[in-house]
């Protein structure tokens, strides 16, 4: 999987500039691939995504509603839901530009747009998650992790920031 980033995104790349490692989360789609637990709980209007990695929860609200246009940008954004047959759609918009899409430099702005396609077999989930930004991304990038469903385990308060001295 090779991303098509514009290349002077990546020219000043520095480890030290990276957003985790000041334990802010990477955004969908980035999150969704890292090797943590996933949590997906369905009630009637919204749907709560909870990622063991940087204990992340999303809220995506499923009663008909658009994105109001004025919410607050964060670093995981505002996202919109709607089920197409067995598919669960997620529209996610209003991202600020804090976090990178992935861990080596390619940063987004606050333009980034990203539509999940989440679907379920017998024993994976398929979460197809396009990344949509016209000013860094020369076309649409696309990552398709499958994720096994294990039904045994709880998601834990993973730590990968530790205080440490500065």
């Amino acid at each position: 999987m090779v991303a098509t980033f514009v290349s002077a995104a990546q020219a000043d790349y520095e480890e030290s500039d990276n957003p985790t490692s000041e334990c802010v989360a990477f955004p969908s789609p980035t999150i969704v691939s890292a090797p943590y637990l996933h949590e997906i709980e369905v009630q009637d209007d919204r749907v709560f995504i909870r990622t063991e990695l940087f204990n992340v929860e999303r809220t995506v609200f499923m009663d008909g509603r658009d994105h109001p246009g004025n919410e607050e940008r964060t670093n995981q954004g505002h996202s919109i839901g709607w089920w197409e047959d067995d598919a669960l759609v997620v529209e996610t918009v209003s991202f600020n530009d804090e976090t990178w899409l992935t861990d080596d430099g390619s940063f987004h702005t606050k333009d980034l747009r990203v539509i999940e396609r989440i679907t379920r077999d017998e024993d994976t989930l398929e979460w197809r998650a396009t990344a949509h930004d016209p000013e860094i991304l020369q076309k649409p990038w696309e990552l398709v992790p499958r994720i096994a469903q294990l039904t045994d385990l709880e998601i834990t308060e993973a730590a990968p920031c530790l205080e440490r001295d500065m």
